[in-house]
Formats: structure tokens, C-alpha cells, sequence
């Protein structure tokens, strides 16, 4: 119960408090409105009495608040003159302060600022009055008088005076309103601009309908030309031709202020609008879109059409030149508030996102700036905001700002584009649009293997079929195949059937590390054939090839050679496999990023996990491009990217692009493409009847059995002693046969390979398959022979 008590009494102490803070507030507005009802109310008129040095307020029965409302505001008058008037504001203002719980100490320094304003208005308005009766004041009262005559007019005379009570006025303002007057001034001498730019195009069009008028009354004679110019108008001057681009504009349009040629702060830089895509058959050469897809079999493929993908909408979202510059000044007057004089220099909208390029005063540290991105996302009214400081090759900091109204980046408007179609690259990747409406494309091959990260639902899979529908748009299933590991089982199933496929997709995440090791042993096999040709990649070894084929020639082996196609290996998920077998799956992935790129083997990895112990540090040292969709958190980010930024992406296939060997990421819009339209391609493809097989993505028998030759001459020992402790472990062989860390891992994959223990099995100890009944059997069979 004490402390029950104890805990009671700070908070009764509190509600004490508010009620009297509620009291005075009430009481101060009370007298603040009486006040200003008998200023109002007031009927001037006194008599002097020069004996007693005042005077006495006649009796006022129309006055709001009596007697005593007469009284109060005939001296008041009589002190402060229409002074009065804003004192009575000024008591209102501080009851309704008290009464919201308002900070005292900050009205309290406003209200002496703003009472010494009143003395100003007082003293200045009394100043031109030169009067001998030093009672006859009537704007500034007893107290104007006293410092007119007494301070100001003695000492500064009638022009100091008013540039003394002037500055004096200006700093009170500031000290009660905060008012900017630097910001005042530029929107004052803008307005000032604009009405006189107003009042120019107006004296001009007047002038030239003036000319224009009198050359349609004076006779002109006729022309020679006759067909070529119309009466009443004249010719082009010298110099303005009618050659590319000089369309000529009537006097009344070419003078226009809005359509002036006067440089405007901040300039807008308005987006490229799209052009109609067009399909490939109407502007490329057949044997572009028809290639020979078998060289053996004469077979014939064609690429699908664009017109598959779905149409962008006509028009899209139309730029509003004065809500950019609207949202420019708004974002000045913010950093202004945060004390950074920033000036927007340009002003840059794109389909998702605009950018500001502000440039800060000179002592701004960049950080500073960056670390506002929260403040200005509230100031802005933005879902949020990532800021470029600085932006490559500019002396100025980029502020991306949603748009109200963002636009959806079709997949058509940037396979149908001149880049992506006059590429010759079959590897080359359709990744959406830059920030500022620009299509965006990377080659595959120049990365040459690429990592996706990001949360759940931030476009990571539609980001995979825009990738794999570009590599179907780009190349044959002779030039480029498809390996693909899906063990969610639902993303990429509808490309099964797809002749580009090496087999089908492996869902199963148990033989997805089997399909990692076929294709490291399809990678070694490819270096022997480069090597046995003499050649250092498979460019080299495709035209060496190609040149045999022109030629009727056939290889070392009397065979007719063939182009070696590129593969492609896609992971959907690759936090599945490494929970499965993390050792097998990261060497596999680090062998194929270090080596693979000189034979034409790529990766494209994903994941919606992007942690340290999925995304480990070797695997994200050999992959040098990534992208980043929208993660959770900075560290998120840093993971991918070894930077922040991501974090404040939008989602729905925005992104971060890290090209391979650029220190700073690319913001991009990534493309959209529809169930529909995935389904619309396949068939295409499937309709055309492909005749290529798969292969078994599993390493043969040959290629994984044991080869006595090679055995290691400690084998049987280790074998006895593995059986004898039934244990299997590098460590225990370590100890027992005195032999280094990697002799002792060597044996124990001899061991496997012999079936004698089994696979690994994440922390777990391996399982020994045999017993020693085994180790009888193994010794009878050696004494018989």
C-alpha cells in the first residue's frame, strides 16, 4: 500500500498541474477578449488635465464591456496608440498557448520579441510628427512620443530613425514568426521576373500583331514564285531555310513567356516516350529470326515473335512539368528547415521514381544529407526515399522520390528495342528500365554469372522468367542450353517441355547437387576439347569449328564436329540446397563461377534468403554481378551488395543492379511478363517440334568409380580402423595413421567411393555401411587368389 502511494502522488501532483495550467490559460484569453471587444467598441474623445499631467475618459455607454472596458481602452490608447490593438492579440494568443500546454519558455521569448515590435510601431509612427505641443501625439501614444522625441529624432534624425527602427523591426519579425526573408526575397524577385517576362511577351505580341496588321494593309506585289508563299505572309530570312528541323512558328506563338526560351531553376528533363515495338519479322532479315538449329539434322529454328508479349498501354502517365517544380521548391523548403540551403538543378521523372539533383552549399558534408532520407520521406509525404550522394560525375546529390502514379516496365518495350534486337550477343539479358524511362540490358556472358537476392514478393521470380524469356527471344536450343534446379517445384515446371532444356527441371534438391557435379565434369570435358584444339575459349572453338563445317572437314576422330553450345544454369532457391548439402553445393558453385567462363557455362543464382550462411563469402567472391531486390534491413543489404540502399527499394521489380567491376549500383525498374505471356512463348516454341533429346544430369558410373591404380597405400588401414571403431572421420584417422588433414580427407572419399561409409551428412558423423564380417570376406577373397 505504501508504495501504491508512493506511485499516486507524482501522478495527482501532474493532473494539479494541467488544471491550473487550463485556469490561467482560460483567464488570460478571457482578458485578452475583453480587451479587444472595448478597443473596438471604443469612442475616441478625452479632455487633457495639464495639471495632474493626464487626462479622463468621457463617459462611453456604447462601449462592449462597460466602464471598465471604456477605461481600459482609453488608456491603453493613451499609452501605446493603435498599439493597442495588437497587444490585445498578443494576450489572446498567450491564453491559447497556456491553454494547449504549449512550451513557456519559447512564448515567452516571442512575446518580448513581439511587445518590443509594438514599441518600433510606436516610436516610428511618431517620428514625422514635428509638433510644438508635445502632447499631441495620435498613432504611437505616451510611449511613441516619448521615443520620438526623447531617443530617435535627436540621435538619428528622421532618416536614421526609420532605417534604425526598420532593421530593428525586421529582426523581431524573425525572432517571433521564423520567417526566412532570404526565401521571401527569391520568391519575390521570381514573381517580379515572372510578371516582367508577362509584361515583354505581351508588348512584344502586341508589337508584332501591330507589323502585322500594317503589312496586311500595305499592297504587296506579286510574288514570282507564287506556289511556294501566301499572301500576307513573308519569306523565311536567310539562314532559316526549310531544312531539317526548321519548322517556323506564327509571331504569337513564338513569343508566348511559357514557351520562352528563358531558362527556368529547376530545369525538368522530361522522358523519352516510347515507340511502337515492332516484331522482328518486319525489320530484320529472315535468316536473323530463322537460324539452323541442328547443323547435322538440317533442322530449321525460329525465335519467337515479340508480338507474344503483351502491349504496353497508349499514353501512360503524362508529366506535369508544375507539380515537378512544385515538389522541387517543396523539397528545397525542406532541406532548408533541416539547415542545408540546397538548390535543385534538375529535375528528372522516370516510370517509378523521380530524381532530384540538388546541389548543396559549399562545408555540407555528404553524409549529412544522406542521413535525412528519413526526414525528407516525411517532409515529402513519400513511402520512402533513397539518396545517390554523390551522383557519378556531378557536383550534386540525387534524391529518388516516388511517383504518386507509378508506371508498370512491359517486357515488350524492351525486347522490341533497337539494343536488344541489333545485339549479336545469344547470352544477352532484358532486365527493364532505368530511373530515368531508358531501356536496360546486360550480357550474360560479361558477368559472367549472376546473383539474385531479395524478400519475398519484390519481383525475384518474375525477375527469373523476364531472364529466361530473353534467352528464348535471343538464341536457338543449338546456341544456348538450360539447366534448370527448382526445388519450390512451381516456378519454372511450365518450361519443361522447352527444347532449350539440357533435361528436365530438377526439383528433387538431393540431385541437384548430382546435376552441379555433371555439369563440373561437363566443364572439365569442355577444357580437354579447347585444349586438344588449341584454342583458349569457346568463341575461338566455335569458329574453328564452324570454318571445318564450311570446309567439308571433319575432326581428329573422323567425326563431323559441332558448335559447342552455351549453358545456362538456373537456381531458383538456393537456401534449399545449401540446408541440404551446403559442402557439395558451394564447391560445385565456387568451382563453376572460378572456372567455367572460358567454356560458355553461366549461373544465374537466386534466393530469398540473403544471409551469411546462404550467401557465404566464397560463393558472393565469385559471383561479382548481383541483384538486389527489396530486402528487410541494411544488413540485408550490405550482404548482396556490400553496400546500403537496398532496403529502400519499392518492391514489385524494383531493384539494384551491381554490374561486375563497378563500384556503385544501377537502379532499376525490372520488366514485367504475365503467366500468360510465358505460357504464349512456350507454346510457340513446343509448336515447332524441336528434335532435341536431354541428357541425364547425373555422373556416370565410369566417372565416379574407384580406380584401384590410385589408391591410397594407407587404404586398408584406414579401412580396418573405420570398421573396427565403426566411426568414420578425418580427425580419427588424423590421430590413428599420423597423416596431415587432407590425406586423411582423401581417404575418407575412397572410403565412400568404396561404399564403405556413406555420404555426408551436415554435422552428423557418416554412417559405416559395413561390419566386420566384411573385413573376412575382404581377406578369404585375397588368400584364394
Amino acid at each position: 500500500m505504501k508504495k501504491k502511494g508512493s506511485n499516486a502522488k507524482p501522478v495527482a501532483t501532474s493532473s494539479g498541474l494541467h488544471k491550473l495550467t487550463q485556469i490561467t490559460g482560460i483567464l488570460l484569453m478571457t482578458a485578452g477578449g475583453i480587451l479587444l471587444a472595448s478597443l473596438v467598441s471604443h469612442t475616441p474623445g478625452s479632455a487633457y488635465d495639464p495639471d495632474i499631467g493626464t487626462t479622463y475618459p468621457p463617459d462611453d455607454p456604447d462601449n462592449w464591456a462597460g466602464h471598465i472596458g471604456t477605461l481600459i481602452a482609453w488608456r491603453l490608447l493613451f499609452l501605446v496608440g493603435h498599439g493597442a490593438y495588437p497587444l490585445a492579440l498578443i494576450v489572446l494568443a498567450c491564453g491559447w498557448c497556456v491553454f494547449r500546454g504549449a512550451d513557456l519558455r519559447n512564448w515567452v521569448f516571442k512575446t518580448l520579441a513581439a511587445l518590443f515590435l509594438i514599441a518600433l510601431y510606436c516610436g516610428v509612427s511618431e517620428v514625422a510628427w514635428d509638433r510644438p505641443d508635445p502632447t499631441a501625439f495620435r498613432y504611437g501614444g505616451a510611449v511613441g512620443m516619448r521615443l520620438a522625441l526623447e531617443l530617435l529624432r535627436p540621435n538619428l534624425g528622421l532618416v536614421g530613425s526609420y532605417l534604425a527602427c526598420g532593421a530593428l523591426a525586421v529582426v523581431a519579425l524573425i525572432l517571433v514568426t521564423n520567417i526566412r526573408f532570404d526565401t521571401l526575397l527569391d520568391a519575390a524577385a521570381d514573381a517580379a521576373a515572372r510578371v516582367g517576362e508577362g509584361a515583354a511577351g505581351i508588348w512584344a505580341r502586341r508589337k508584332a500583331e501591330g507589323e502585322k496588321r500594317k503589312a496586311d494593309l500595305t499592297p504587296q506585289p506579286p510574288s514570282p514564285k507564287g506556289k511556294g508563299e501566301q499572301a500576307g505572309l513573308s519569306p523565311l530570312p536567310a539562314g532559316e531555310g526549310s531544312g531539317e528541323g526548321s519548322s517556323r512558328l506564327t509571331p504569337d506563338r513564338e513569343t508566348r513567356p511559357e514557351e520562352a526560351d528563358a531558362p527556368e531553376r529547376p530545369s525538368v528533363r522530361l522522358p523519352k516516350r516510347p515507340s511502337r515495338v515492332e516484331s522482328p519479322e518486319e525489320d530484320k532479315p529472315v535468316e536473323r529470326v530463322l537460324r539452323d538449329a541442328s547443323p547435322a539434322s538440317g533442322a530449321v529454328y525460329a525465335v519467337p515473335s515479340v508480338d507474344l508479349l503483351a502491349d504496353p498501354p497508349d499514353g501512360g502517365n503524362e508529366v506535369n512539368r508544375e507539380a515537378l517544380v512544385a515538389s522541387a521548391r517543396k523539397l528545397e523548403s525542406s532541406l532548408i528547415s533541416f539547415g542545408i540551403e540546397g538548390k535543385v538543378l534538375q529535375v528528372t521523372p522516370g516510370p517509378v521514381i523521380t530524381i532530384f539533383e540538388v546541389e548543396p552549399p559549399p562545408g555540407v558534408k555528404v553524409n549529412r544529407i544522406v542521413s535525412l532520407s528519413d526526414d525528407l520521406a516525411l517532409a515529402m509525404k513519400a513511402r520512402s526515399i533513397r539518396i545517390q550522394a554523390p551522383i557519378p560525375g556531378k557536383s550534386a546529390v540525387g534524391i529518388e522520390i516516388p511517383n504518386d502514379e507509378s508506371s508498370v516496365v512491359y517486357l515488350k518495350e524492351i525486347v522490341g528495342g533497337a539494343e536488344f534486337q541489333k545485339s549479336p550477343s545469344r547470352l544477352l539479358l532484358a532486365l527493364g528500365k532505368t530511373v530515368f524511362g531508358d531501356p536496360y540490358c546486360a550480357d550474360l556472358g560479361k558477368m559472367p554469372h549472376l546473383l539474385i537476392a531479395g524478400a519475398t514478393g519484390a519481383g525475384k521470380s518474375v525477375c527469373i522468367n523476364v531472364l529466361i524469356s530473353s534467352l528464348l527471344f535471343k538464341a536457338t536450343p543449338d546456341e544456348v542450353r538450360l539447366i534448370m534446379i527448382d526445388p519450390k517445384m512451381l516456378e519454372l515446371s511450365s518450361y519443361n517441355d522447352v527444347p532449350h532444356l539440357l533435361a528436365p527441371v530438377v526439383t528433387d534438391p538431393k540431385k541437384a547437387s548430382d546435376a552441379l557435379r555433371w555439369t563440373v565434369g561437363e566443364m572439365e570435358s569442355r577444357y580437354q576439347r579447347l585444349a586438344r584444339v588449341g584454342v583458349r575459349n569457346i568463341g575461338d572453338f566455335n569458329l574453328r569449328v564452324k570454318g571445318l563445317l564450311v570446309r567439308g572437314r571433319t575432326d581428329e576422330n573422323g567425326e563431323v564436329p559441332r558448335p559447342l553450345p552455351y549453358i545456362v544454369v538456373l537456381i531458383d532457391e538456393l537456401a534449399d540446397l545449401m540446408m541440404t548439402a551446403p559442402a557439395d553445393v558451394e564447391d560445385s558453385l565456387c568451382r563453376l563461377a572460378q572456372m567455367a567462363r572460358a567454356v560458355g557455362i553461366h549461373l544465374v543464382v537466386a534466393t530469398q534468403r540473403p544471409s551469411v550462411n546462404v550467401i557465404t563469402g566464397v560463393i558472393k567472391a565469385n559471383f561479382p554481378a548481383r541483384i538486389a531486390f527489396q530486402v528487410a534491413s541494411k544488413i540485408d543489404s550490405r550482404t548482396i551488395l556490400d553496400t546500403i540502399g537496398a532496403e529502400k527499394l519499392l518492391g514489385r521489380g524494383d531493384m539494384l543492379y551491381l554490374p561486375a567491376g563497378q563500384p556503385e549500383p544501377v537502379r532499376i525498374h525490372g520488366a514485367y511478363i504475365s503467366p500468360e505471356e510465358t505460357e504464349r512463348i512456350v507454346a510457340a516454341i513446343q509448336a515447332q517440334g524441336a528434335p532435341f533429346s536431354t541428357v541425364e544430369l547425373t555422373p556416370k558410373a565410369e566417372e565416379t568409380a574407384f580406380d584401384e591404380r590410385e589408391r591410397d597405400p594407407l587404404y586398408e588401414e584406414a579401412l580396418r580402423l573405420v570398421i573396427t571403431h565403426q566411426q568414420a572421420s578425418a580427425s580419427l584417422l588424423q590421430r590413428r595413421l599420423k597423416v596431415g588433414y587432407s590425406r586423411a580427407g582423401r581417404l575418407i572419399d575412397e572410403l565412400e567411393m568404396t561404399g564403405i561409409i556413406g555420404p555426408f551428412d551436415g554435422s552428423k558423423a557418416r554412417q559405416v555401411l559395413v561390419d566386420e564380417a566384411y573385413l573376412g570376406e575382404m581377406y578369404g577373397k585375397a588368400e584364394e587368389k
